[in-house]
């Protein structure tokens, strides 16, 4: 990841966050990221304001591939 010019994280945001996903965020604090809150379509365990510890609000989308909420055509 180190030599990434852009970093695409992706959680999965109908479950809480786990010890992985706060390693991954804390390890791509200082990489162009874009943090991806997948499955909105299900009742979700945390929201952007959430990861405010690791990552810019504005660098967070709130997603679903199953309804395609939060992917602009």
């Amino acid at each position: 990841m180190a030599a990434a010019d852009l970093v695409l994280l992706v959680l999965d945001a109908s479950h809480p966050l786990t010890d992985e996903d706060r390693e991954l965020l804390q390890a791509t604090q200082k990489q162009h990221r874009i943090v991806l809150l997948n499955k909105q379509d299900l009742p979700t365990a945390f929201t952007a304001a959430d990861l405010a510890e690791w990552v810019e609000p504005a660098d967070v989308l709130a997603t679903s591939v199953v309804t395609t909420a939060g992917m602009d055509a």
